[in-house]
């Protein structure tokens, strides 16, 4: 769903402002489910003496999501929206991609081991 955002932005800007209001509804709605499924996840998996490392280390990393518009903002100012938004979707897609198949081969050895 988050790979279809830049897609519908471009395709939605053209519309008008109450259009392309339904992006940051989306957006929103990617954002909350993140935090909603990857904070419990987190902890379910990390070690019980290491969670708090472990949820420090996202704390940090969530700096991130301050640095990279700025990053976006610079690529979009030299290459464009298009372009930008392209690659954003590409790369996307092929995250979702590499995670399913990394899924696929893990519940493989979960299942082979019982």
């Amino acid at each position: 769903m988050g790979a279809l955002i830049p897609i519908l932005s471009l395709l939605m800007g053209s519309l008008g402002p109450y259009y392309f209001s339904i992006i940051f509804v989306l957006v929103g709605f990617i954002r909350s489910g993140r935090v909603v499924g990857f904070d419990p996840y987190l902890l379910d998996i990390a070690p019980e003496k290491q969670r708090t490392c472990y949820l420090g280390i996202r704390g940090t990393l969530s700096l991130l999501t301050m640095v990279l518009p700025l990053l976006g903002g610079l690529f979009i100012e030299l290459i464009g929206y298009s372009f930008t938004f392209g690659i954003v979707s590409l790369v996307m897609f092929i995250s979702l991609i590499l995670l399913k198949s990394k899924n696929v081969k893990k519940s493989n050895l979960i299942s082979n081991r019982l």
